[in-house]
């Protein structure tokens, strides 16, 4: 459905798609496996249409298990009659004997006389433990000339999941049949529609290639709606909603819901959160469709669009329980030292104190200073003067610094100004803490005389009349040279005076260091 080329009705395989599929003929079995919206069926149709060398059977599994055999045997039928009566006598395997004589069967058929494939699609519906049993048994078979095709939402068993990973059979997940960022551009040119790189990566963050939605932002574009995005979210949440929730049991929407407020999370986590042991916490994650897994960080992931449906749904939760899941996930983040999740978190839930009186590297921070960040920071900051602080000011001293690199200097210096009286009286800090402290903020401000090198020289050389210990909340998290490669290109304002601001430059890295 998603793939299919709107000018030719025909389903877009990508490059590295095709590639794929080619491979079937090393294996007996291929087990194609990708949630609702990936066009798995419209791909092997398209692309076993008028296979050179092969008979293409397709069996067709969203009936009863009766009416599963019957079209099996009559596909068997095609190159062994007695093999397809043998078959018919068996009946479903449902019992050992059955199995066994299923799998001895599989072991002896054969076709010299043609190459055929057996595609079985909407293999889900009796994809149970005896089927699993008759192919983990029979995949080392030697058959002439037969090959099996297994078309799946999901692959749970853990028997056929290891021939794959063996490489004993052919696995074929949603990361095949998604689109990657030059496949969107390709599909979207196939449609008529040139996109920049720039919107093409838009679309790929927001979908990570899902197909289905990849295709409703074609239509979107080629229909010109002026909010495409808004237009895409209608049509695919309606289809999250009929495709994928309702088909999910209550506890897969509970465990769902609570984990949503993650932006990615490992598996320690997802047991903190839900107070599911680790065996319960895999069986999900493993079953529901959309949860991506990155093998190279061992987290876990929701697409996008399908994460966007969920927070839907928790924000029609009683308040009171998606306030509970959302400060349970906070502390987690919080606890494993995701210190910027866990401040989005508190944000959203207008809980400050924890992240106030926590002792946070702002080298942890630095990275996430960022323009589509700057709200979470600015609501935190819009928040300080409401949290007793206890002797602790590292991260309002971060939070000020962040805001200066967002460029909010009338809020930096409102805030050093109350931070400093702040300081001065709380009875909890030391002389030497509260000097420590006063250095850190005459740091600050000198970083405020950005644009006057000189004047970040004269700020610089005060912090050694007010503290003898070196200045690291800041300085120990941030390039002083803003990331520039250049100091002089950073700095350097008039024709003829680099010498002189060279000279600045040194005496300010010699106090830095000291």
């Amino acid at each position: 459905m998603a793939h299919i080329k709107n000018l030719s009705n025909r389903a877009y395989i990508s490059g590295s798609l095709k590639d794929k599929l080619s491979r079937f003929e090393m294996y007996r079995y291929s087990f194609i496996y990708a949630p609702t919206g990936y066009g798995k069926s419209k791909v092997i149709r398209t692309f076993f249409k008028n296979y050179p060398g092969y008979t293409v059977l397709w069996i067709d599994a969203e009936s009863s298990r009766e009416i599963f055999w019957d079209n099996f045997c009559n596909a068997v039928k095609m190159f062994d009659n007695t093999l397809a009566a043998a078959f018919k006598k068996i009946g479903f395997p449902d019992s050992d004997y059955a199995i066994n004589e299923v799998i001895n069967l599989l072991s002896i058929m054969n076709s010299e006389k043609f190459s055929a494939l057996l595609v079985i699609d909407n293999f889900d519906n009796i994809f149970d433990d005896n089927m699993c049993r008759i192919f983990a048994a029979s995949y080392l078979s030697t058959a002439v000339g037969l090959r099996y095709a297994f078309i799946l939402k999901k692959l749970t068993n853990q028997s056929i999941i290891n021939l794959i990973t063996k490489d004993d059979a052919l696995g074929i997940t949603k990361k095949d049949f998604a689109f990657s960022q030059e496949d969107i551009e390709d599909y979207f040119r196939l449609n008529e529609i040139i996109l920049d790189k720039e919107t093409s990566k838009d679309i790929f963050n927001k979908t990570l290639g899902w197909p289905y939605v990849v295709h409703l932002y074609m239509e979107a574009y080629k229909n010109k709606h002026t909010d495409a995005d808004k237009t895409v979210l209608d049509k695919a949440y309606t289809f999250i909603e009929n495709n994928v929730w309702l088909e999910l049991s209550d506890d897969e929407r509970q465990f769902l819901a609570t984990m949503s407020v993650f932006s990615s999370f490992n598996l320690n986590q997802c047991m903190k959160q839900t107070f599911l042991e680790e065996k319960m916490c895999l069986k999900l994650l493993n079953s529901i469709p959309l949860i991506n897994y990155d093998e190279h960080t061992r987290r876990y992931s929701f697409n996008p669009m399908f994460d966007g449906f969920i927070l839907q749904v928790l924000d029609e939760m009683p308040v009171d329980e998606v306030t509970k899941i959302t400060l349970r996930a906070a502390d987690t983040n919080l606890d494993d030292g995701n210190y910027f999740e866990a401040m989005k978190l508190y944000s959203h839930s207008k809980e400050y104190r924890k992240i106030y009186q926590h002792n946070i590297d702002f080298i942890d921070i630095y990275p996430y200073v960022i323009k589509q960040n700057k709200d979470v920071f600015t609501d935190i900051a819009n928040h300080y003067w409401d949290i007793e602080k206890e002797g602790h000011y590292e991260f309002s001293l971060i939070i000020c610094f962040s805001l200066l690199m967002f460029n909010e200097k009338h809020m930096v210096e409102t805030l050093l100004t109350d931070i400093t009286s702040d300081i001065c009286k709380d009875s909890v800090l030391s002389d030497n803490k509260k000097n420590s402290y006063m250095a850190e903020i005459q740091f600050i401000k000198a970083f405020t005389e950005y644009n006057d090198f000189g004047k970040m020289r004269e700020g610089f050389n005060i912090i050694l009349s007010i503290s003898k210990s070196p200045v690291n909340i800041i300085a120990d998290g941030f390039p002083f040279n803003y990331e520039c490669p250049s100091i002089m290109m950073l700095y350097h304002r008039k024709s003829g005076a680099l010498d002189k601001e060279l000279k600045r430059l040194n005496s300010v890295l010699l106090i830095i260091t000291e």
